[in-house]
């Protein structure tokens, strides 16, 4: 009977043992469970911070954005108003183009018939001219004759 709870005894001592390694082996990889998890727990860490200052970063640049947006529409407003001046501007001076494009147009026509007329009068002053030479010809031809009577005349009466 001894012997047998010296067996038993002896089974318990080893049980004993391998449950204090088991639980050793437990702790061991507890212990590295829990390392892990502290690293996991850093990079987490590490991880938020890195994405606060990525938010940070992107609400900067979603300001920024949103500034230089609303500085373009206001320039884009801006153009819009300069091109209804300009094109108003533009109307305005095509319509005085035209103005001046028939006044340049009624004075050309005036232009051709007053041509017409200088050419009317100066016709008719080169037909007084001819009409005037030839009675000054003619005049001129009266006066030798007449000179030429009264040369007669007077060489018969001498």
């Amino acid at each position: 009977e001894l012997e047998i709870q010296d067996r038993a005894l002896e089974k318990e001592r080893l049980e004993g043992a391998r449950r204090e390694e088991e639980l050793k082996e437990a702790l061991a990889g507890n212990q590295e469970k829990d390392t892990m998890l502290q690293y996991v727990r850093k990079e987490v860490d590490t991880l938020k911070e890195l994405f606060r200052k990525r938010e940070a970063d992107l609400r900067v640049e979603c300001t920024s954005a949103s500034d230089r947006a609303r500085e373009a529409e206001e320039a884009r407003q801006k153009a819009e108003v300069d091109l209804a001046g300009s094109r108003s501007e533009a109307k305005g001076l095509l319509q005085r183009l035209e103005g001046c494009e028939q006044e340049l147009s009624q004075t050309a026509d005036h232009l051709r018939a007053s041509k017409q007329r200088v050419q009317v009068v100066e016709d008719e002053m080169r037909i007084l001219l001819q009409a005037v030479e030839t009675e000054r010809t003619n005049s001129f031809m009266k006066v030798q004759k007449i000179q030429a009577v009264l040369n007669d005349l007077r060489v018969n009466s001498s």
